[in-house]
């Protein structure tokens, strides 16, 4: 039950559980992309380093928010909205700038971290480092 936009009843129990949004599933793709990630990948843009992270149930509909449909403009999720959004950006730079676009992509799924830019790397664990801080040892970064 959803007694607002920003809260949930579950049943039977009746607990009141308040987000900062609750979308529902007629929600449009591009409100979540508005509400969700559009403040993150404009803080890239400015320098700032950004993760979006989509975490739930099995089926729970992650995929669909993070990707969507990548062939209906409409329907199209996170992940193709912010690329279109960092391509938007760098046509409208007027000033002799060089822009370097780094992308990795992790599924961590039952404490097993899956690289989803390459299916053949495995073993892949946290690490802590004092120059690169927190990053995933053997996780492929595709850079253009």
């Amino acid at each position: 039950m959803f007694p607002n936009d920003k809260s949930v009843v579950t049943l039977p129990d009746s607990n009141i559980w308040t987000f900062d949004a609750v979308f529902r599933e007629h929600s449009k793709q591009e409100e979540i992309y508005n509400f969700l990630a559009k403040e993150t990948i404009d803080d890239v843009l400015t320098g700032y380093n950004g993760t979006i992270f989509a975490y739930g149930m099995t089926s729970s509909g992650k995929t669909y928010t993070m990707y969507g449909d990548l062939y209906d403009e409409g329907l199209q999720g996170i992940i193709p909205r912010a690329s279109h959004h960092f391509f938007d950006y760098i046509r409208k730079v007027e000033d002799d700038v060089e822009f370097v676009i780094k992308c990795s992509m992790l599924e961590i799924y039952k404490e097993t971290l899956y690289d989803l830019l390459n299916n053949r790397a495995h073993d892949l664990k946290i690490k802590e480092d004092p120059r690169k801080g927190i990053y995933v040892h053997g996780l492929t970064e595709i850079v253009n």
